[in-house]
């Protein structure tokens, strides 16, 4: 079974404002699984800006959401570490979509001022780091029938 959702689904999803603590990368992976694959995931609104905070918030609600996967699937969450100007450490949100064996990541950053769609080797030129990828564990991805 394969996923139903395509990379041409998250297309629609492309071009929204980043806008700090009111649009950003969690709130794209909010509204990517309500909107693309029918889940609820309640992230908070307000999100830490340094890495202690943020972890913080990831490890309480990690154990709640999802597991660490070795292989994503299209739908799953990729974590990210990434260093800003100051020197300071902090995670960013993506999700992933596969298309002929390529990861893709559907992300919104303060550096492409909106949502965009690009293959993950793209995103990771941008200075993010894998930190590991995420799979929802209270609902399954939708599959094609």
């Amino acid at each position: 079974m394969t996923c139903a959702v395509t990379l041409r689904d998250a297309e629609a999803l492309v071009g929204i404002p980043y806008v700090e603590d009111h649009f950003d990368c969690a709130h794209l992976v909010s509204l990517t699984q309500q909107q693309l694959f029918g889940r609820t995931v309640a992230l908070p609104l307000y999100h830490p800006r340094g890495r202690r905070g943020q972890a913080a918030v990831i490890s309480r609600l990690a154990a709640q959401l999802a597991e660490k996967v070795a292989e994503p699937a299209t739908g799953d969450v990729a974590l990210y570490f990434e260093t800003e100007d100051d020197g300071r450490e902090r995670f960013h949100l993506g999700t992933v979509f596969l298309q002929a064996g390529e990861r893709w990541v559907l992300h919104a950053h303060a550096t492409t001022g909106a949502s965009v769609l690009q293959r993950e080797r793209d995103a990771l030129r941008m200075g993010l780091r894998v930190e590991g990828y995420y799979r929802w564990t209270d609902v399954q991805p939708h599959e094609s029938t």
